[in-house]
């Protein structure tokens, strides 16, 4: 029985080795289809471009299955020293992974991901009551929390970071599960 599989196109492999990468993975589980867990590899270019490299389905979310997708795709480097940074969601087994195979990296969390724990966990925590206000509160408290990831300096960080201490301040333990 077929457990696990990866599929990369020639030229995306080519293009993986063309540039220094910055690998992106994105897992995703049960909406597919078959239920299958689905592992996406994802690269962008110097001049901004995605494109993708490779795709793998398993028939179990389990670390092995991790293990065997990174070191195919490590496989198709020439140097496999060249991905110095990649980014993944909060899939533990996934950062663990990462760490061994590709241990000279740096591993960052997607920003989609952070932006959506962030979201949940300020509407879990700020008990608004109702969902127009409430809407309406997240949109602005995004904009602060878009200020900082966008912050381009230091000094621009640490301003927005106080802009969004003032304006959560009323959240408390909102603004502990930031800190």
């Amino acid at each position: 029985m077929l457990s696990k599989i990866l599929w990369a196109h020639p030229d995306s492999v080519k293009l993986f080795n063309t540039f220094r990468p910055v690998l992106i993975m994105d897992s995703t589980y049960k909406i597919n289809k078959y239920r299958l867990p689905l592992l996406e590899f994802i690269c962008t270019t110097c001049t901004g471009k995605t494109y993708f490299i490779a795709v793998a389905f398993f028939t179990e979310e389990r670390e092995e299955n991790f293990v065997w997708a990174l070191q195919s795709v490590r496989s198709f480097l020439r140097c496999p020293e060249d991905v110095k940074v990649i980014v993944i969601d909060r899939d533990q087994a996934l950062m663990n992974d990462v760490d061994i195979i590709f241990p000279n990296c740096t591993a960052l969390l997607c920003r989609y991901h952070i932006l959506s724990n962030v979201e949940a966990n300020f509407i879990k925590k700020a008990k608004l009551g109702k969902k127009a206000r409430r809407s309406e509160v997240w949109r602005n408290v995004r904009i602060i929390w878009e200020n900082i990831m966008d912050s381009e300096s230091e000094e621009e960080y640490n301003s927005c970071l106080e802009t969004f201490r003032e304006c959560c301040q009323q959240w408390p333990e909102f603004l502990e599960y930031i800190e």
